[in-house]
């Protein structure tokens, strides 16, 4: 680790030399008397082999290309196993390689390199002499001789071609940052506050590193943007948070739908964000978002993810379906999270309708009397109960303006009967109001009844239905993007999948 090896201290020529003792002895001092003879006596160390070879090899490349001498290229012409003719062309820091399938030119790369970069160019060509694809990668580092850290970023831009016209683009990169902190800036008060051994090595190695990916890719129709889509993700010491975003276009070029997803998962928490929006000839009509959030802690199972809860919900439903159920699993995993959904709907571009609905559990401890032990009194075991609570509530609009809301709740919780037992009872919460001109009227509902929300409540699954719904779409068209054979070069239909 950088910050551990400045701790010490070592003179130049100690770096490579670890004895360099010098002998003398009396000149009438004859040899083999059991003295040493004149003369000096010095030990390398390996360190300072490699030192003395790579030295060596400079003086050696010393007027070559670094395409040779790093990546082994040789100027000159050459038959490929195809049967193309290659003719590779050095010129200091730059270099080209001509590809050529009888006399007509496949594929031309090039390429520079300077004192903290490499980039290069590669493009292929039709039967027709136009460009198929297009790619340029490079890698590039800053501030790498700083001492405390620098950046190194692989970047690579791609475009594909059919009949001398764009149809995909792809540009992506991955960053990586690191620094740290030199042992003589240390504060002696925060290495006093550690609170054990990990703790202390993080206050003592100040390391720092970022890890970051970005891609982006864009589909074209006879010239026209069809498609485009995002991922993000970056990942530090404290947790990782990732993004996916997406919109797809009609044949005019008009936003048809977009997507958008994000994560973050740190060692407390894992949530997810999602948004949805649907346009008819460039109009909103539709809107959706929602919201996962996962806790961590003793209450949930280990390894538990969002994407698995999602997973093992969707194909839960999926069964129901094939049963021939309208309606699908009510009983909650169990795990504490929470679950928001709202969709709205609009009308000649004003609110019409509106949902929302929500799904909320909480982990409880509870303490029970196990029995009484000679020496230690009565003993208690702890159990943990999941209680849930979920809302709902629908609102129509005319012309933009509220005409009627009902909302319904229902909450969990424990009653204990005559025999010490504890039994599940759910509150149920409702009320319903209507707004019709200058006559309002308003209802409510209050009551308490023996049993679970899974039995009470049948659209206890509302939340997680539409949300598992949106994030399964996004992540088959994404994958549908990111995997089509087009990036290998090749062309196909790509089916639509509808949102």
């Amino acid at each position: 680790m950088p910050a551990s090896i400045s701790a010490f201290s070592f003179a130049p020529a100690q770096a490579y030399i670890r004895e360099f003792p010098s002998l003398s002895v009396k000149k009438d001092q004859a040899p083999g008397n059991g003295m040493s003879q004149d003369l000096d006596r010095a030990s390398i160390s390996s360190e300072g082999y490699a030192a003395l070879e790579k030295g060596k090899l400079e003086q050696q490349s010393a007027g070559q290309s670094p395409w040779e001498t790093r990546f082994g290229l040789q100027a000159g012409t050459t038959i490929l196993d195809t049967g193309n003719r290659q003719i590779v062309t050095l010129d200091g820091d730059s270099m080209e390689i001509l590809e050529y399938r009888g006399e007509r030119l496949v594929r031309r790369e090039s390429g520079d390199i300077s004192k903290d970069s490499v980039v290069k160019n590669v493009e292929t060509f039709d039967a027709r002499g136009n460009v198929a694809s297009s790619v340029r990668t490079s890698l590039t580092g800053d501030d790498l001789e700083s001492g405390s850290g620098g950046t190194a970023t692989l970047s690579r831009e791609t475009a594909l071609y059919e009949n001398g016209q764009i149809v995909r683009t792809l540009a992506e990169s991955t960053k990586v940052t690191a620094s740290y902190d030199n042992l003589d800036a240390l504060d002696s008060r925060k290495l006093e506050q550690a609170a054990g051994i990990e703790d202390f090595i993080r206050r003592v190695s100040g390391d720092a590193t970022l890890t970051g990916y970005h891609a982006e890719i864009q589909d074209y129709v006879n010239g026209n943007l069809s498609g485009s889509a995002s991922i993000s993700r970056s990942i530090t010491e404290l947790g990782e948070s990732s993004s996916i975003s997406m919109s797809l276009y009609d044949g005019e070029g008009q936003l048809r739908c977009s997507v958008n997803v994000s994560n973050i998962a740190n060692p407390a928490v894992q949530m997810r964000s999602i948004g949805a929006s649907w346009y008819e000839q460039g109009e909103l009509v539709k809107q959706s978002q929602g919201s996962f959030t996962l806790e961590a802690g003793k209450e949930n199972r280990e390894n538990l993810s969002i994407d698995g809860i999602l997973a093992e919900y969707s194909e839960q439903r999926e069964k129901f379906q094939a049963e021939g159920r309208a309606d699908g699993p009510r009983d909650a995993p169990q795990a504490a999270y929470s679950v928001h959904f709202e969709d709205t709907l609009y009308k000649d571009g004003e609110l019409a309708y509106k949902t929302v609905d929500h799904d909320q559990v909480a982990g409880i401890t509870m303490r029970e009397p196990k029995g009484f032990k000679p020496g230690k009194g009565l003993m208690e075991y702890r159990t943990t109960d999941f209680l849930r609570k979920t809302s709902h509530v629908e609102e129509s609009y005319e012309d933009g303006k509220l005409m009627r809301r009902s909302a319904m709740e229902y909450e969990e919780f424990m009653v204990e009967n005559d025999k010490h037992e504890r039994e599940l009872h759910t509150r149920i919460r409702g009320e319903l109001q209507v707004f019709d001109g200058a006559v309002n009227a308003s209802q409510d509902i209050y009551r308490e009844v023996e049993g679970g929300i899974d039995a009470l409540d049948s659209n206890a699954d509302a939340a997680m239905k539409d949300l598992a719904l949106i994030d399964g779409l996004a992540l088959a068209k994404m994958r549908l993007l990111f995997t089509d054979a087009g990036l290998e070069g090749a062309s196909r239909e790509r089916a639509d999948v509808a949102l």
